[in-house]
Order: structure tokens, then C-alpha cells, then sequence
């Protein structure tokens, strides 16, 4: 196996690839039937994204990106919450471990671990790149949540 060298490369082992392409819908009406922010750019992203699992090169970390696990770790009220206190709307779409990863309607990603959240970058190589190849520049959740 070659080393991944970026999250471009841990991104097309889990299967994406630039032309992929699901039936988004019954995600989104899931998650708006749950009571979730449907941001603008969140149909493009879990069509290209939704069902896969990005793996870290030692395969000890990963991020997956599907609701099951979304619904198990928070709400529609803590994601409104998180959005309120940034000033856009959010919308999660994956997992990794405990922490949520959210798009928001700009098309960047956060993320959240229960009251604490913070910015992950402005695409989805940013946050791939922050949390499975390069977790020593991961700038800890700089924001919280009142209680």
C-alpha cells in the first residue's frame, strides 16, 4: 500500500472521485423531517460524500459521513445553536469519534464536541487533512456554546 500524501488521497480510497454522484434527496428530506437546517450547498456535498468512510493511512481514525451517526451524537437544537452563534446556518454530515462535522451555508466545515466547536476549514480537504493526516496543527475548539 502507498502512503496517502494528502486528504485527496484518503478521500478517493474511501471511493469519491470527482464524477460520484447519489440520489441526495432522501437524505435531505430525512434531515429536514428531523428538523435540520437544509444549508445551499449541502445537496452537492452529500452527493458526492454521503455513505463514505474516510480512513487515516494507520486506519486508526476516521470520519464517516452518514446520518445514523449524526442523529446518535446531536439534534436539530444544538446544530441551530451552533449556527446561531456563528451567524450562518449549519448542517451536519458526518462523524468522527464524538465530534460532529457540520457544513454551513457559505459551504465550510465545523465541527462540535458537546458544547465546544470550532472552524475546520473552508472545504472538505481542509477537515479531512486537519483530523486524520496532520492532527498536530488541529487548532482546538477556540468557541463554546452558553450552558
Amino acid at each position: 500500500m502507498t502512503m496517502a500524501l494528502n486528504a485527496l488521497d484518503l478521500l478517493e480510497r474511501a471511493g469519491w472521485r470527482h464524477d460520484r454522484e447519489i440520489d441526495a434527496d432522501p437524505v435531505v428530506q430525512r434531515l429536514r423531517a428531523s428538523g435540520y437546517t437544509a444549508v445551499p450547498p449541502l445537496r452537492d456535498f452529500l452527493t458526492q460524500f454521503f455513505g463514505l468512510v474516510i480512513t487515516s493511512e494507520d486506519g486508526s481514525k476516521s470520519i464517516t459521513f452518514d446520518l445514523d451517526s449524526v442523529e446518535h451524537l446531536t439534534d436539530a437544537e444544538f446544530c441551530n445553536e451552533y449556527g446561531d452563534a456563528i451567524g450562518r446556518p449549519v448542517t451536519p454530515v458526518g462523524v468522527h469519534s464524538d465530534m460532529i462535522i457540520m457544513i454551513d451555508a457559505a459551504g465550510e466545515f465545523w465541527a462540535a464536541l458537546d458544547l465546544d466547536y470550532g472552524y475546520m476549514g473552508k472545504n472538505i480537504e481542509q477537515a479531512v487533512q486537519w483530523i486524520l493526516i496532520d492532527p498536530a496543527t488541529m487548532h482546538m475548539f477556540d468557541r463554546r456554546l452558553p450552558d
